[in-house]
């Protein structure tokens, strides 16, 4: 009996003990979910209050705009604008005559036919907004004058209104300074067969005290005398831009000795633009940042005696399209620039080789080529080039597309420390320019531009056979994905950009594949595919540019 008691109740103690262990996991697992259960109602919960916050704040913003839209009248209340205060007004006024441009943003300004007209369209709505505007100088201060059409000229009451408008504007405008406007360009009559012209430039030189912008094109045919106006001082002007004529190359009073000087007193002059004539300062410009010279046999003393009065510039464009006579003499002075940072040149480089000895610029940093007026002489420029090799770390050209693989390694191969290249207007960059610009790295063959890391596109175009240089060139330029680089320093990135360009399709998928977000490409989908056999211009022209027109035509009746 003891024997068979113990054996039951050793089995009944397994068994209890079997089913309190199965018991202790279950309660864990229950614990577990009861967790679990708890965290999910917390969340619901957070859930819960933060639906019932969103739903109070709708419903009072619902309740707020109910209130607003039951304000809102059915109909427009004339009364309104009467009780409007009249400096709101005015100053509203004010805004809708705020230029769109400016020279210091876009260089050459445009006649402007909405600012035009503005204020003049204000003035119709009624009586109290004519007296208004009548009354708020600042609507006036835009005194612009855009090109007689050939049917205004012949009828006597137009010509009278166009003159009359530009009166009208400098009366009304009271002692603000004046953004002025006369823009007679493409004009195919001389200047003395325009006495329109000769009114309405008389009449804004009255004030010329007050022009703040000024720019200035007049038709063929002036004589010195015509710019007597520019030898009064002008105490706000800050730029000015006067251009003569259509053809840039008619010399105007280059023989002239003494050579005339205009800008007595401009204290405030930063921007400058001459075209055709050349207008030497009587006095230093100190404030003046960018200057512009687009002259035929230029006096070469005057423009370097006027360049000695710009002692600040900062941007400088300089094309002689041409020289009459033998080169001149070197200079007696030096010409310190220590502020440029970018200079353009073009057309004859006699001047400019000439001066290359005595011209100090140690910042400029930017130097630009151009061949818009005529085709670059190398030769002549390279001691120019010389002179500023070891300065210029960014180059610019807009020549034709042939002479650059002979031009570059000839005459920039000395120019170590370009870092970025833009090509502007090139159509087909040679193939074996990119060949010279192959970095090489058994270092058997040096290799053009060693710090180069950005290339720029802007408009013109590139043929299949150039395009596969381009991206064996990228591709040389790019690290090995083993190389050993110093401790801290990164690896170094190539850039290429594409703005306006005609160029194969497959040019930009390649580069962005090399590249990743080292590419920019403007529209590249929308780019034609250029054929090496194709000598159709039209069918590998980039984009088309913007229309070169300096101002709409607008009806002077409105």
């Amino acid at each position: 009996m003891p024997s068979a008691f113990a054996a039951s109740a050793a089995e009944r103690k397994a068994y209890t003990q079997k089913f309190l262990d199965d018991l202790e996991k279950r309660s864990d697992a229950v614990h577990g979910q009861l967790v679990d259960a708890v965290a999910t109602l917390q969340a619901a919960r957070a859930v819960v209050d933060a639906l019932q916050r969103e739903r109070d704040d709708n419903a009072a913003q619902i309740a707020r705009l109910r209130a607003i839209l039951d304000e809102i009248p059915q109909s427009f209340d004339p009364t309104i604008l009467e009780r409007m205060p009249v400096e709101l007004l005015a100053d509203i006024m004010r805004l809708v005559v705020q230029p769109r441009s400016s020279f210091q943003e876009y260089g050459t300004a445009t006649y402007d036919a909405v600012r035009a007209s503005a204020p003049i369209v204000l003035s119709w709505v009624c009586h109290r907004w004519r007296d208004i505007a009548v009354n708020t100088p600042d609507l006036w201060c835009y005194v612009a004058a855009p090109l007689l059409k050939p049917v205004e000229r012949r009828r006597p009451v137009m010509a009278r209104s166009y003159i009359a408008r530009v009166q009208a504007f400098l009366k009304r405008s009271g002692t603000r300074p004046l953004h002025v406007i006369l823009d007679w360009c493409f004009c195919t009559h001389l200047w003395d067969d325009m006495p329109e012209y000769q009114t309405v430039l008389t009449a804004v030189s009255l004030h010329i005290s007050r022009w703040e912008q000024a720019y200035i094109y007049l038709p063929n045919g002036i004589t010195s005398s015509t710019l007597e106006f520019l030898r009064h001082p002008t105490p706000t002007l800050v730029a000015i831009e006067v251009y003569n004529g259509d053809d840039l190359t008619v010399t105007k009073w280059a023989d002239v000795v003494p050579y005339p000087t205009y800008l007595p007193h401009c204290p405030r002059l930063r921007h400058m633009e001459a075209g055709s004539m050349f207008l030497k300062p009587r006095q230093p410009l100190l404030l003046l940042v960018r200057a512009a010279i687009y002259i035929e046999d230029p006096p070469p003393h005057a423009v370097w005696d006027s360049l000695c009065m710009m002692p600040n510039l900062e941007d400088l464009s300089i094309h002689f399209i041409t020289l009459r006579e033998s080169p001149p003499e070197p200079p007696a002075s030096e010409l310190r620039l220590p502020s440029l940072r970018k200079l353009t040149i073009g057309g004859d480089g006699a001047i400019l080789r000439s001066w290359a000895t005595m011209l100090c610029m140690p910042k400029l940093v930017h130097l630009s080529l151009t061949e818009s007026s005529r085709s670059i002489d190398w030769e002549v420029i390279a001691p120019f080039l010389d002179s500023v090799v070891h300065t210029v770390n960014e180059l610019t050209f807009e020549v034709a597309g042939e002479n650059l693989a002979g031009v570059v390694p000839d005459y920039f191969g000395a120019f170590n420390l370009v870092q970025c290249v833009n090509f502007r207007n090139v159509h087909d960059t040679p193939a074996t320019l990119w060949a010279t610009l192959l970095r090489r790295t058994d270092g058997s063959t040096p290799y053009l531009w060693p710090a180069l890391n950005s290339i720029v596109f802007e408009r013109g175009a590139i043929s299949s056979q150039a395009a596969e240089a381009l991206v064996d060139m990228v591709i040389s330029r790019m690290p090995a994905e083993n190389s050993p680089l110093d401790e801290g320093t990164a690896a170094p990135e190539f850039k290429v950009a594409f703005r306006s360009v005609a160029c194969p399709t497959w040019l930009s998928a390649q580069l962005a594949l090399i590249l990743h977000d080292n590419l920019t490409a403007k529209t590249p989908s929308a780019l034609p595919v250029i054929s090496d056999d194709d000598d159709d211009d039209d069918e590998w022209t980039a984009e088309s540019e913007e229309s070169s027109e300096r101002r709409s035509n607008v009806s002077l009746e409105a």
